[in-house]
């Protein structure tokens, strides 16, 4: 069987599909090759959103992950990513500003928009192992970065109903 399809419609019909949308597996497996540079091993990879993003073009991966063994030593990090395509490679949106993430990630959520990270900090007087310091962000993409999140304006007081 023959089926005929016209140039006009076989251009819509491509210009209808989505981004072409990187899986989870060559995520772990770009996050793996970068973490293996820098002498670590990779731990806990975990897809945490796959698909849009409001404020990217393109469909992209949140993952959480961690690392250990880094220049040998008895080290583990835990953190997170946003991952997009870039042509035909994978590629992890910058952090416009670094030091408003947790060193220590423990949870994310994505809603929306917005990114919602939660995890610890050191204090002064923490071991290594153990950071006490509590700590939440939020971050949004905007021009391809991540980038703090604007606060979410309270809601108007209500009027009290006039009786």
């Amino acid at each position: 069987m023959l089926i005929w399809i016209s140039r006009g419609a076989l251009a819509a019909g491509l210009l209808a599909t989505p981004a072409f949308a990187q899986t989870a597996e060559e995520v772990q497996g770009f996050v793996a090759a970068e973490v293996r540079r820098d002498g670590c091993t990779l731990r806990d990879f975990n897809v945490v959103h796959q698909g849009a993003l409001p404020g990217h073009d393109r469909p992209v991966v949140v993952a959480t992950y961690g690392h250990v063994g880094c220049g040998g030593g008895n080290n583990r990090t835990a953190t997170f990513g946003v991952f997009t395509r870039a042509g035909k490679r994978v590629r992890e949106l910058p952090l416009a500003e670094p030091a408003a993430l947790p060193r220590v990630v423990e949870r994310v959520t994505v809603t929306g928009p917005r990114i919602a990270v939660a995890g610890a900090d050191f204090a002064t007087d923490d071991a290594l192992c153990c950071p006490s310091l509590r700590r939440q962000a939020e971050f949004v993409v905007r021009a391809g970065r991540l980038v703090t999140a604007p606060p979410v304006p309270e809601p108007a007081p209500r009027a009290a109903p006039r009786r």
